[in-house]
């Protein structure tokens, strides 16, 4: 966690808010508020871990289907 003061914060609660919706703009928009900076990180991270794990899902998916039938119903037990 980061210190800001609490004035700051309230500064940049909204903003922050949609860190987790869209992370570009609080990036962008806050660039002189440390707590949105800091929210809109955590949003990115979750951005790459999210793409990250569509990818993999998608790899597999691919992977199952070489299988015929069985790797359908593995894929679909894999895939959430």
């Amino acid at each position: 966690m980061i210190n800001v003061d609490k004035q700051e914060a309230e500064d940049g609660k909204i903003i922050s808010i949609f860190a987790y919706i869209i992370f570009l703009i609080p990036w962008l928009a806050g660039k002189d508020n440390r707590f949105a900076q800091y929210h809109a990180n955590q949003g990115l991270v979750l951005f790459l871990t999210a793409l990250i794990l569509a990818l993999v899902n998608i790899l597999l998916g691919l992977l199952f289907s070489l299988f015929g039938y069985v790797g359908y119903i593995l894929a679909s037990l894999v895939s959430v």
